[in-house]
């Protein structure tokens, strides 16, 4: 398994994460970088479907936006525009797993906000608790407490190695039964990797 964290391991939001094996490779989350208070005075690009995306906006990951190797499947975990915020800018043909309560967050995004969405066609649905497998990657997703509705953390295992993606949770919430049951889930066998933002 090869893991390459493309945007987020040195600023909070942007979150974009790959995980490859040899018979498979995914994304999770394809999100837009948060500023800091001086970029949050500039004005902001407006992104549209099939224009370019600003310089330095998207992380270069092959295949992704634009040609390249093949990506399988992009999952999020959760609406939020730093984790989903460049979701049009991806290459049309790839599938976008989600929760149905993502999918409908974004749908309202998209209606009233002028968020991106996601084509029907091409959103996958998932269920906290039941695997997706890609190739040899099975992907398990698991409910955690947030701000917007429905977010999971994601397990993916290759058989021999396991990495647990948090995405966004908090351990203080309405929900703290959320956050015992993803630890009592991920304990055994031991995680290899754990990435938070």
């Amino acid at each position: 398994m090869q893991l390459i964290i493309h945007r987020g391991s040195k600023q909070i939001g942007g979150s974009c994460v790959e995980i490859s094996t040899p018979s498979a490779r995914i994304i999770i989350d394809v999100g837009l970088p948060l500023d800091d208070v001086t970029e949050a005075q500039k004005p902001k690009p407006r992104l549209e479907r099939g224009k370019p995306i600003p310089e330095g906006l998207a992380p270069v990951v092959d295949g992704l936006f634009a040609a390249g190797r093949k990506v399988d499947a992009i999952f999020l975990s959760h609406a939020h525009a730093d984790h989903s915020g460049l979701l049009s800018h991806t290459h049309p043909d790839i599938p976008v797993f989600m929760t149905k309560g993502t999918s409908k967050m974004l749908l309202a995004g998209s209606i009233f906000a002028a968020q991106c969405g996601v084509p029907r066609e091409h959103q996958r649905l998932m269920e906290p608790r039941r695997h997706v497998v890609i190739g040899d990657l099975t992907i398990t997703p698991y409910s955690v407490d947030h701000s917007t509705f429905d977010c999971v953390a994601l397990l993916v295992d290759s058989g021999l190695k396991r990495v647990l993606y948090s995405g966004d949770l908090r351990l203080h919430g309405r929900k703290p039964g959320m956050a015992r049951e993803l630890i009592r889930a991920v304990k055994s066998p031991p995680l290899d990797a754990l990435i938070m933002e």
